[in-house]
Protein backbone atom coordinates (compact mmCIF):
# COMPACT_ATOMS: atom_id res chain seq x y z
CA UNK A 1 0.00 0.00 0.00
CA UNK A 2 2.86 2.39 0.78
CA UNK A 3 3.40 2.69 -3.10
CA UNK A 4 -0.34 2.74 -4.45
CA UNK A 5 -0.66 5.37 -6.19
CA UNK A 6 -3.92 4.60 -7.88
CA UNK A 7 -2.84 3.44 -11.01
CA UNK A 8 -3.68 0.13 -13.29
CA UNK A 9 -1.76 -3.09 -12.25
CA UNK A 10 0.10 -3.38 -15.00
CA UNK A 11 1.47 0.28 -14.48
CA UNK A 12 2.37 -1.14 -10.49
CA UNK A 13 6.13 -0.44 -9.16
CA UNK A 14 6.02 -2.18 -5.68
CA UNK A 15 10.23 -3.12 -5.89
CA UNK A 16 10.09 -6.73 -6.83
CA UNK A 17 11.79 -8.23 -9.31
CA UNK A 18 9.35 -8.67 -12.28
CA UNK A 19 7.33 -12.51 -12.03
CA UNK A 20 8.70 -13.28 -15.45
CA UNK A 21 11.73 -11.94 -17.90
CA UNK A 22 11.32 -10.92 -21.44
CA UNK A 23 11.34 -14.94 -22.42
CA UNK A 24 8.59 -15.54 -20.39
CA UNK A 25 10.64 -17.87 -17.47
CA UNK A 26 9.40 -18.18 -14.29
CA UNK A 27 12.37 -16.26 -12.28
CA UNK A 28 13.02 -16.86 -8.92
CA UNK A 29 14.07 -13.76 -7.97
CA UNK A 30 10.51 -12.19 -6.25
CA UNK A 31 10.12 -15.68 -5.04
CA UNK A 32 13.01 -14.94 -2.56
CA UNK A 33 12.04 -11.30 -2.33
CA UNK A 34 8.96 -12.29 -1.21
CA UNK A 35 9.83 -14.51 1.36
CA UNK A 36 12.25 -12.28 3.12
CA UNK A 37 9.45 -9.76 3.20
CA UNK A 38 7.55 -12.63 4.74
CA UNK A 39 10.15 -13.14 7.21
CA UNK A 40 10.42 -9.20 8.12
CA UNK A 41 6.88 -8.66 9.06
CA UNK A 42 6.63 -11.92 10.50
CA UNK A 43 9.48 -10.82 13.17
CA UNK A 44 8.05 -7.53 13.54
CA UNK A 45 4.27 -8.79 14.98
CA UNK A 46 6.17 -11.39 16.52
CA UNK A 47 8.56 -9.24 18.71
CA UNK A 48 5.99 -6.11 18.48
CA UNK A 49 5.88 -4.66 22.11
CA UNK A 50 2.15 -5.14 21.98
CA UNK A 51 2.16 -8.58 21.25
CA UNK A 52 1.18 -10.48 24.69
CA UNK A 53 3.32 -13.26 23.79
CA UNK A 54 6.25 -11.66 22.35
CA UNK A 55 8.48 -13.14 25.71
CA UNK A 56 7.24 -17.10 24.70
CA UNK A 57 8.69 -15.95 21.19
CA UNK A 58 11.77 -14.69 22.66
CA UNK A 59 12.11 -17.88 24.73
CA UNK A 60 11.76 -20.19 21.60
CA UNK A 61 14.54 -18.09 19.81
CA UNK A 62 16.97 -18.66 22.38
CA UNK A 63 15.90 -22.61 22.61
CA UNK A 64 16.28 -22.96 19.10
CA UNK A 65 19.34 -21.33 18.96
CA UNK A 66 20.96 -23.54 21.70
CA UNK A 67 20.41 -26.55 19.55
CA UNK A 68 23.05 -28.33 17.47
CA UNK A 69 22.66 -28.64 13.74
CA UNK A 70 21.33 -31.83 13.46
CA UNK A 71 18.33 -30.57 15.72
CA UNK A 72 17.78 -27.47 13.91
CA UNK A 73 17.66 -30.01 10.62
CA UNK A 74 15.27 -32.29 12.48
CA UNK A 75 13.15 -29.58 13.72
CA UNK A 76 12.69 -28.11 10.13
CA UNK A 77 11.79 -31.69 8.43
CA UNK A 78 8.82 -31.87 11.38
CA UNK A 79 8.22 -28.19 11.18
CA UNK A 80 4.71 -28.61 9.59
CA UNK A 81 3.62 -31.60 11.51
CA UNK A 82 4.26 -29.40 14.64
CA UNK A 83 2.35 -26.37 13.57
CA UNK A 84 -0.58 -28.28 12.89
CA UNK A 85 -0.39 -29.72 16.07
CA UNK A 86 -0.25 -26.50 17.50
CA UNK A 87 -2.82 -24.87 15.76
CA UNK A 88 -5.48 -28.14 16.23
CA UNK A 89 -4.90 -27.29 20.14
CA UNK A 90 -6.60 -23.67 19.61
Amino acid sequence: METFKGTSVREWNCGLSPERDITGEVLKHQSIELCDLRIKYLSKILLSDINSMRSTVEQEVHEYANKSQHERLENAKTAKERIELRLSEE
